[in-house]
């Protein structure tokens, strides 16, 4: 259930590298493979006051955090008048692999690189699982690493591919940010913030949340998806994180995208069933002690904010792309895959396990193999993925020519729904310089060769 299967019959894709992004030693693999009119009329708004809380004499609404540390609204978007780009969107031109790592449970921010997904363990059904509890991260990367929450990234770079140069890369961005902006394209109502900033010619959508994490508990029930996840996986020996990480680059349209997600296991082929079958069962038992007794020891208690510089532990092993799995609860008959494949999609994740309950008493898993999906899927959003890439190109342009940070806000409660850009006042940089100056390389040459020219 990362970001909150079935054996592929085609024949093997190919190893393809990317000759944009020019980043090597990491072998990767293949699944299967301008301009909108903007309101500036607009003055900023007041939120409403309704169900607001008293702060310090003053009132604050639940939504309040979307408008904290921005200034002046600068421009608004409506998803209507976003034009579509003329390049095609597709999955077909495959994708690389730059880096992977986990978050490690320690005190000091730690990461494990490359780390590993944990891996689908197949359990006799039916099998009893409790209502999730305790914490839980929304957001593992800002609650760990706030001040850079790209930073992990570059750090596993430095070990797995240290000669990567992102000086052709137009947007970096997590997995999350690029669903709320489908979604508005496709007219999806959403609130959200997300914050833009620039690094010369590229453009950063580093995630926004009200909070970075939650303690599920009695008052907010949430489910049962937690517990099924850590249930029907088992972290690698030496690996019990929090969250294994990856990052990858294709071309969505003209643009050269670097985008980071979570994934939740990797299955082998023993674990795959023909498309027809499912597991199943009848007749409900309790959960097995084994498996109860994993769980508890793989709960997440709170672990300290990040602070300092993120720490890097060599550990793990590569997990090969083809075997990574989404994994999802039901209550429901099944989940329909439109509701799933834009998830899987930006993330290029194959399969998908689901596993079918009521009251918590789960009796089928089903496995889906997402990969086969890919094509038919992208060619029916084929237009909102269009408008999804003349976005992100203005919105590069414009955060470039406004001073390199703005934030993004999109919130529900304004009609006609519209994205509206505005100033940010907490000036902070991106990333640490020092990842700048080595993975821009071609702007850092142009710059000596300037200054000695000079």
């Amino acid at each position: 259930m990362a970001d909150q299967g079935l054996p592929n019959n085609s024949a093997p894709a190919p190893v393809r590298r990317s000759k944009r992004l020019r980043n090597k030693g990491i072998p990767s693999e293949v699944v299967t493979r301008k301009s909108s009119t903007i309101d500036t009329s607009s003055t900023p708004r007041t939120f409403s006051t309704r169900k607001s809380q008293t702060t310090g004499g003053k009132k604050q609404t639940k939504e309040a955090w979307l408008l904290k540390g921005v200034g002046e609204k600068l421009k608004s978007l409506v998803a209507e008048d976003i034009t579509g780009s003329s390049c095609e969107v597709s999955s077909a031109p495959g994708f690389d692999l730059l880096c992977t790592y986990n978050w490690a449970m320690l005190p000091a921010p730690t990461i494990y690189v490359p780390g590993a997904p944990s891996k689908w363990r197949s359990l006799d059904l039916p099998l009893a699982l409790p209502l999730d509890t305790g914490f839980h991260f929304v957001d593992q990367n800002a609650y760990r690493s706030p001040k850079f929450p790209f930073e992990p990234i570059f750090k596993a770079l430095e070990l797995m591919n240290p000669d990567a140069n992102l000086s052709t890369a137009d947007l970096v961005t997590n997995r999350n940010s690029l669903r709320h902006l489908l979604g508005f394209v496709q007219g999806k109502v959403d609130t959200f913030r997300i914050d833009l900033n620039t690094v010369h010619d590229t453009l950063f959508l580093t995630r926004h949340e009200k909070t970075t994490h939650r303690t599920i508990g009695a008052r907010n029930p949430s489910g049962y998806g937690h517990n099924f996840e850590t249930a029907f996986t088992a972290p690698e020996a030496g690996l019990e994180s929090s969250g294994h990480h990856r990052v990858i680059t294709y071309p969505l349209g003209d643009l050269n995208c670097v985008v980071r997600f979570e994934v939740d296991a990797f299955c082998d082929a023993d674990d795959l069933v023909p498309n027809d079958e499912t597991s199943s069962a009848q007749e409900p038992t309790r959960g097995s002690s084994e498996v109860m007794n994993s769980m508890a020891n793989l709960s997440i208690s709170k672990p300290k904010r990040g602070q300092g510089e993120v720490k890097v532990i060599q550990a793990g092993r590569l997990i090969p792309c083809s075997a990574l799995s989404e994994v999802k609860s039901k209550s429901k008959r099944n989940i329909p895959l439109n509701q799933v494949l834009a998830q899987l999609w930006f993330g290029r994740i194959p399969h998908l396990f689901v596993g079918q309950h009521t009251d918590g008493v789960f009796t089928k898993i089903e496995q889906t193999d997402v990969g086969a999906e890919f094509l038919n899927w992208e060619t029916a959003q084929q237009e909102h993925l269009r408008k999804l890439a003349q976005l992100i190109s203005e919105l590069r342009d414009f955060t470039k020519d406004a001073g390199g940070q703005c934030v993004l806000v999109c919130d529900h409660r304004v009609k006609p729904l519209k994205l509206e850009i505005y100033v940010g006042t907490a000036r902070k940089e991106v990333l640490p310089k020092q990842f700048i100056q080595q993975y821009w390389k071609d702007w850092s040459a142009t710059n000596a060769a300037v200054a000695k020219g000079g």
